[in-house]
């Protein structure tokens, strides 16, 4: 009997993960660009996919209010931790400022730390000329002797910039 429960259980648990990777499916581009972590093969811990953290990500951005979430590249970095920046393309309103892009780091699960996800939330929008960032101000902060103002710790995350920039128009929504 209790045997037979576990595996009910498990059965369960297998299926409804399954769901999640198959409905997250649906918020990828189809010319989405998912790289998988490249952990050597004796590696300990098996890090997740770019799909999981995919399907983690949008998730999340579900439970932030995002609407219309289309994830276009999960690029896999292995330092200051191990994990995926997730980027693609949404609606969302912060603080009144619409935003339309989005980077979002998700962890690989090679480390003990997942309530630490997102380790990293962008957004941008640009409008009639104007570029708006969160969080504020952006990455072009000019910084120095004096300076209060500083760039968001958040911006050493914002590896290939012109890439996520480009978002929008590289992966154009159908």
């Amino acid at each position: 009997m209790k045997l037979s429960l576990l595996l009910t259980s498990v059965l369960f648990l297998t299926l409804n993960a399954g769901a999640a990777l198959r409905d997250s499916i649906e918020f990828c581009h189809p010319e989405a660009q998912l790289q998988d972590a490249l952990y050597p093969a004796e590696f300990s811990m098996e890090p997740r996919s770019a799909l999981e953290a995919s399907a983690e990500a949008y998730v999340l951005l579900s439970d932030m209010g995002a609407d219309d979430i289309l994830i276009c590249r999960a690029a896999w970095i292995a330092a200051p931790l191990g994990g995926y920046l997730i980027d693609g393309l949404f609606t969302l309103s912060i603080e009144g400022n619409d935003y339309s892009t989005f980077r979002i780091g998700i962890r690989d699960g090679t480390e003990d730390c997942s309530e630490d996800d997102p380790f990293v939330f962008i957004a941008r929008n640009e409008a009639d000329g104007e570029v708006l960032w969160f969080p504020e101000p952006g990455p072009d902060i000019p910084c120095g002797p004096g300076r209060e103002d500083s760039v968001p710790l958040e911006y050493e995350y914002l590896i290939g910039r012109e890439d996520f920039e480009n978002l929008a128009v590289d992966f154009p929504a159908e």
